[in-house]
């Protein structure tokens, strides 16, 4: 009859929401982590010559900072994919 047709919802399976919390804050951390910036330009504690010299550029010409560094980036993908192929193929 009538209560064959009816459809049940399934029950929560015990712990099953503290293992999705548990993946959940571990998703968070790493998201943290990556939106974390390697150089803040915006930190004005000390952090070496090197450091202060990339924050100053960065401050003082941001557009061109971003194509520098962009460029250093590629370029270093350039050399690694240059050593990989040099030790892989001896090309």
């Amino acid at each position: 009859g009538e209560e064959e047709d009816q459809e049940v919802a399934p029950t929560p399976v015990a712990g099953a929401g503290s293992s999705t919390e548990e993946e959940k804050s571990l998703f968070d951390k790493i998201n943290a982590v990556l939106d974390t910036p390697i150089l803040d330009a915006n930190d004005r504690s000390d952090q070496g010559p090197i450091a202060e010299a990339l924050k100053r550029f960065v401050r003082r010409e941001p557009q061109l900072a971003s194509i520098t560094f962009s460029a250093v980036v590629v370029a270093f993908m350039f050399m690694l994919v240059r050593i990989y192929n040099f030790i892989a193929y001896g090309i």
